[in-house]
């Protein structure tokens, strides 16, 4: 087997490398915010540390926010200076005085409209005279950014340092700010709530995180043209909408422990040769300080390499898996070859004869063997779904393939069903939760639902778990060991009436050669031949 060890081994070291995307497609690898980030929302004017004990420590429910939406007159106007500007520019003016003389109030009906428009524009000139940064106008970065501070927001990416107070408290409190408008920070947030139910239904993945804090780093010996901007700290979250009278309401809450950017530990460790024990270990510890993992970060500067840490946060769609996996299938720690499953896998089914590798045919679905094998169906099965339901009783690997309806789940669940029937356990794993939910959904419709613990998607859940186990310790058999005696019996039976009659009717009927069945349909053909004879 030592060949053939080493032959696994190469093999699963050639497919390891395909579980991991370390292109810059993956955005835990590289994760530069535009405006055209879909998936992703900036969060601005919050600290750090504030944003991690709401969420973990104080497991509290934190709402995303968007900008104040754009008005005509912004807050900044409201002064005693610009009020006193402005009036002295209504007399002075004389482009204003020019347009407003030519306003026909008494025949126009836009006037009151042209008047304002003049108002507005006069007032855009007077925040030019007096240095205030222009009014915001379009959804635009420069725009946004002089909306936000004349709201008081302060707009920078880099998020404040701890010792920053705000005098409105914003930096304590359960809302998380963004730099988006209403109506974009609404389709932004519909869309990601849509992708992580997407991926939440479909995969059984939760991919809703805050990232705090990004690394800039390039491999050894690079170019900072290659660089790359990377997640730091990842907060795992549920994301929920609400309505309320002025809209709808998007809100975060805790659903696990906070991780390292597992794409950036596995590049930095395996690529770069990195040891980033140290900071794998803070996360251990019962109250991270925030800060000072960021500093642990800065420090370690390794030779060769760009490296820079940047205090910025976001929101948004993480997809990633396959690390696990990744980790899991370390030939180092595991000799894979002693795995029948893999073996057969990765080599092929053997003529070494073990296992067990019977093969079976239509002709046993109705033997002895076969009801001792399958002796209960709880969906129907043609021939074909029989025979592979055979060769699992039987310890054999199979792997079933057909188009959508040709009875694949339906032979899963005669499995699983056949399994539990005869006490054994069964773990069934699939890509997909929408495979995982049909099979789940056919067993309910059967009342087997109380002999399965599901913990896909939101069945995962403690309370739906705790709650399974409930269900399954308080269940009682719907009928008596008798009972079942009897029916099988009586199901045995009918079975031998259908075989003696099946017998009958395929014998050969003596002087003709003939079977009976065949003699009978001549019979029934030449009826009318037959009473004129």
């Amino acid at each position: 087997m030592g060949d053939f060890a080493d032959l696994i081994k190469e093999k699963i070291e050639a497919l390891r490398p395909k579980l991991q995307d370390t292109t810059r497609r993956n955005p835990l690898i590289n994760n530069v915010l535009s405006a055209r980030s879909a998936s992703f929302i900036r969060i601005v004017d919050e600290k750090p540390q504030s944003i991690f004990d709401l969420i973990e420590i104080e497991a509290q429910t934190m709402e995303l926010v968007p900008l104040p939406a754009v008005d005509i007159d912004p807050p900044d106007e409201d002064t005693a200076e610009f009020r006193n500007a402005f009036q002295s520019a209504q007399a002075l003016d004389e482009l204003y005085l020019n347009t407003i003389s030519a306003i026909n109030f008494d025949f126009d009906e836009n006037a009151i409209d042209a008047l304002e428009n003049a108002d507005r524009k006069l007032k855009d000139r007077v925040r030019e005279l007096l240095e205030m940064p222009p009014r915001p106008k379009a959804e635009q970065l420069a725009d946004l950014v002089n909306h936000a501070k004349a709201h008081g927001i302060n707009p920078s990416s880099q998020l404040p340092l701890p010792g920053a107070v705000a005098e409105d408290g914003r930096h304590e409190d359960s809302q998380l700010q963004t730099l988006l408008l209403p109506k974009t920070f609404q389709s932004r947030l519909a869309r990601i709530l849509s992708k992580a139910k997407m991926y939440r239904e479909e995969r059984g993945l939760d991919v809703v995180y805050i990232a705090l804090g990004y690394l800039k780093w390039t491999l050894p010996n690079t170019d900072k043209k290659d660089e790359f901007k990377s997640p730091l700290l990842l907060l795992p979250v549920t994301l929920t909408k609400s309505k309320s009278r002025l809209g709808e309401r998007y809100s975060v809450q805790r659903l696990s422990d906070p991780i390292f950017n597992p794409s950036l530990l596995h590049v930095l460790t395996v690529k770069a040769d990195l040891d980033l024990s140290e900071l794998t270990n803070l996360l251990e510890a019962e109250h991270l300080n925030v800060e000072h993992f960021f500093e642990a970060v800065a420090d370690l500067q390794p030779k060769n390499m760009h490296w820079v840490v940047l205090r910025e946060a976001s929101f948004g769609v993480f997809p990633f898996q396959g690390i696990e996996l990744y980790y899991d299938l370390d030939t180092a720690d595991c000799d894979f070859s002693t795995f029948p499953v893999v073996s057969e896998i990765m080599l092929g089914k053997g003529d070494d004869g073990e296992g067990s590798s019977a093969e079976f045919s239509e002709a046993d679905v109705e033997t002895e063997i076969g009801q001792k094998l399958v002796p209960n169906l709880v969906m129907d099965a043609d021939s074909s779904q029989f025979i592979s339901l055979l060769k699992v009783a039987n310890g054999q690997n199979v792997a079933l393939e057909g188009p959508p309806g040709s009875g694949k789940s339906q032979t899963i669940v005669n499995a699983i069903a056949n399994a539990i029937s005869n006490g054994k356990k069964v773990l069934f794993v699939a890509q997909k939760a929408t495979a995982l939910e049909v099979v789940l959904s056919r067993l309910e419709s059967l009342g087997l639902n109380q002999l399965v613990l599901p913990l896909m998607g939101d069945h995962g859940a403690s309370e739906n778990f705790y709650n399974a186990l409930e269900n399954r310790l308080g269940s009682n058999p719907t009928a008596q060991p008798q009972e079942l005696k009897a029916i099988r019996l009586q199901l045995e039976k009918e079975r031998q009436n259908l075989e003696a009659y099946i017998s009958l009717i395929t014998s050969v009927l003596p002087g003709t050669g003939l079977p009976v069945h065949q003699v009978m349909g001549l019979a029934i053909a030449n009826a009318n031949t037959l009473r004129e004879l």
